[in-house]
């Protein structure tokens, strides 16, 4: 499935709780923000995004674009 988004992220201020927080912007404007989860069971914080009601999660937003680009076929750019 073909789908082009851009790597975003809030400002460091003016934003609570979103401040410097990274989210992915598609074609048509909607924005899907890209969580830190902390896992206590694993003892790790992984970076979380749900597109389409489907959750994506890696260890690093690096590795998270990764996957999301093979996913969707396409490639993802910081804005």
């Amino acid at each position: 499935m073909k789908r082009k988004f851009m790597l975003c992220q809030y400002p460091d201020n003016g934003f609570g709780s979103k401040n410097g927080q990274f989210y992915l912007l598609d074609v048509f404007g909607n924005k899907y923000d890209i969580v830190s989860e902390y896992d206590k069971v694993l003892d790790e914080t992984n970076s979380v995004v749900i597109i389409n009601d489907h959750p994506y999660c890696e260890n690093t937003i690096k590795k998270l674009i990764e996957t999301l680009e093979l996913h969707f076929d396409t490639k993802i750019v910081k804005w």
